[in-house]
């Protein structure tokens, strides 16, 4: 992802990541982070949106940090994440 493309993105947050992020503590802009500058990126599957669902990883102190999230053009749904 470009830098310019990252900056424009807006991010939603599905009901399903609302009840995680409560139930494990995270943090949505540690979430956002994770989404724009993954160590590492996987392509899931297609999303509800009719964007594509992806997995990104990103290593955070000692532990790692993963995301699952659905992009499509400029829009971002954080569907879940964990440590």
């Amino acid at each position: 992802m470009k830098l310019a493309k990252v900056a424009a993105t807006k991010f939603h947050l599905t009901v399903h990541a609302r009840q995680r992020i409560a139930e494990r503590g995270l943090s949505i802009e540690v979430m956002k982070d994770v989404v724009k500058y993954p160590q590492h990126k996987h392509q899931q599957y297609r999303g509800e949106h009719g964007g594509i669902v992806f997995r990104f990883s990103k290593q955070r102190g000692q532990a790692n940090m993963t995301v699952v999230a659905e992009i499509k053009g400029q829009q971002c749904w954080l569907i879940t994440g964990w440590i």
